[in-house]
């Protein structure tokens, strides 16, 4: 799939592994710490849609993905590392989706009691315009009377 600028792109920034041994076990431990951020999609003019409330900047996030080594490759860290830098990237994706699918729905939230505002008071007005032009083509009316007279 590519990636175009009116989509959401998760990038990395850092990876960092830590390589322990469990006192429990005995086996190597693999920890992958992984900083990404993602950016919003723009508009063609290059400005940021900003879909989500309150989010003017890249999102910045870190997880951490963990590999124990089995007995057969306890001397091969390598593997360790591809599996906890795995375990790390599929957190972080899965992170970063729920924060977007909990702030898009905020923000259709948000909109849509905007909207029901907007529909509210638009009514309001419709109705009082409907009950001033009654008035005002109302030959028996005060306020036709006033208007004649101008």
């Amino acid at each position: 799939m590519n990636v175009t600028r009116d989509q959401f792109k998760l990038s990395f920034m850092e990876t960092e592994f830590h390589v322990s041994t469990s006192r429990k076990t005995g086996k190597t431990v693999v920890t992958c710490t992984l900083t990404g951020f993602i950016r919003q999609p723009e508009i063609q003019n290059g400005e940021v849609f900003n879909v989500l409330p309150c989010w003017t900047d890249n999102l910045i996030i870190t997880v951490t993905g963990k590999a124990v080594c089995s007995a057969n490759d306890a001397d091969n860290v390598e593997i360790g590392k591809a599996v906890a830098q795995a375990k790390a990237e599929s957190k972080c994706y899965a992170s970063v989706s729920k924060f977007l699918r909990d702030r898009v729905a905020q923000g259709c939230a948000i909109l849509t009691a905007a909207m029901d505002n907007f529909e509210d008071k638009a009514k309001g007005v419709i109705a009082h315009n409907e009950e001033y032009i009654n008035r005002v083509t109302d030959p028996t009316s005060e306020l036709y009377q006033r208007k004649l007279a101008k």
